[in-house]
């Protein structure tokens, strides 16, 4: 099972890497936390040739103590077509960066107060 926590301080950090479940835990793996609005780029390349087939928005809310809960998702479209051509061209970007040339793949973007930042993405076997 795996376990997730919000370190902010390194004796939190220890105390994540030092706790028992099963069996001492070797390694930790630590993510900067990123507040903003939560995308999904869905694409597809050929030949370094990439095509968004859609852009997804999550609908996160609070609830039951916690700060963020996933309701949902939503195809995303706005008024001006800014955002969307800003979340494509980052993840053109992503894709190149990680020689993505061939085959689908699966991003998610943070949009923060600085920017867009992506924080997980998935080439998809196929």
């Amino acid at each position: 099972m795996t376990k997730y926590a919000v370190c902010t301080e390194l004796t939190s950090f220890h105390s994540i890497r030092l706790a028992r479940s099963v069996q001492l835990n070797s390694s930790v793996l630590v993510q900067e936390f990123l507040a903003g609005k939560e995308y999904v780029v869905d694409s597809v390349s050929v030949e370094g040739i990439h095509k968004t087939v859609a852009i997804w928005e999550y609908d996160k809310r609070e609830a039951n103590n916690a700060k963020f809960v996933y309701y949902g998702m939503r195809l995303f479209e706005s008024d001006s077509g800014e955002r969307e051509d800003a979340l494509v061209d980052y993840m053109h970007k992503v894709l190149d960066a990680l020689g993505v040339r061939h085959g689908p793949s699966h991003g998610e973007i943070m949009w923060t107060s600085t920017g867009e930042r992506a924080f997980n993405f998935a080439k998809i076997k196929y």
